[in-house]
């Protein structure tokens, strides 16, 4: 609790324009993102290959976390969608990092989850 207590201290919320890119691809990710409300399209070309949603019971809306944590280039251009309102929570790559360093072992199974 006292991690996730932390965590929420440290989220910027943002307020996203329809389509606005919310990550591109090929680009590095310096912010671990979730989506608070609406929803986020990942792109392949010119079209959306998953919806990654708010509102789904059971599955946190990060957008390529394994991206963010493995340090990878983001394989594709994430987008707000184009027909309604979308809010995302972001923290800071250098914020996390410093949160790790108090509670290490919540990094050690956010990793072990994304490789499992």
């Amino acid at each position: 609790p006292q991690f996730i207590s932390a965590l929420m201290l440290n989220f910027k919320v943002h307020f996203l324009m329809l389509g606005e890119e919310i990550v591109k691809k090929d680009d590095a990710s310096r912010e671990l993102v979730f989506v608070f409300h609406g929803a986020a399209h990942v792109m392949e070309d010119d079209r959306v290959k998953r919806v990654v949603r708010s509102d789904v019971p059971g599955h946190a809306p990060v957008l390529a976390p394994e991206v963010f944590f493995f340090g990878l280039r983001q394989p594709n251009t994430i987008r707000a969608r184009l027909d309604g309102e979308v809010q995302v929570l972001v923290v800071d790559r250098e914020v996390l990092e410093e949160l790790f360093e108090g509670f290490p072992e919540e990094q050690e199974r956010i990793i072990s989850n994304l490789l499992s």
